[in-house]
């Protein structure tokens, strides 16, 4: 090892005695009590408020200052759909400009074959589906027909 390099090394495991008072021990936790009181109570006042808060952001979304309405409907779609991925160019294979025109065609044969068994499969989940009734049996069974 370079001499400069040990003496940086060296310097790195020697701790200031008023830090090492503080330090925490070997298996110690950095929070024992967990979350505070105070804050459960801040995170359920803020749950409660959240469709408040939604309500709000939707009708700011109306807002006449674009920027007002850019930033509430980025909050909703962030809300409903979680935050957009980066995207990274190196994941995603070769763009279509850098295909070949047979490529291209099988990509997107690939892509209509993928769409089609998507809808098969809610086609057949919503086959299988039962009619739910939500009034009482009597008025379910008025509505239906069969009473």
């Amino acid at each position: 090892m370079h001499p400069l390099n040990a003496a940086k090394a060296e310097r790195a495991k020697t701790v200031p005695l008023a830090l090492v008072q503080h330090a925490f021990k070997p298996g110690q936790s950095g929070n024992p009590g967990g979350r505070t009181a105070s804050f459960v109570e801040c995170q359920r006042l803020a749950r409660e408020a959240s469709p408040d808060a939604m309500r709000r952001l939707i009708e700011l979304m109306a807002s006449p200052d674009e920027r007002v309405a850019l930033m509430a409907a980025d909050k909703v779609l962030e809300r409903a759909w979680g935050k957009p991925r980066e995207y990274d160019p190196d994941s995603s294979g070769k763009r279509y400009s850098e295909m070949s025109p047979e490529e291209r065609a099988r990509e997107i044969e690939r892509i209509f074959k993928l769409a089609r068994e998507v809808i098969d499969r809610e086609k057949a989940i919503a086959s299988e589906a039962k009619p739910v009734y939500v009034l009482g049996s009597t008025e379910a069974a008025r509505f239906s027909g069969e009473g």
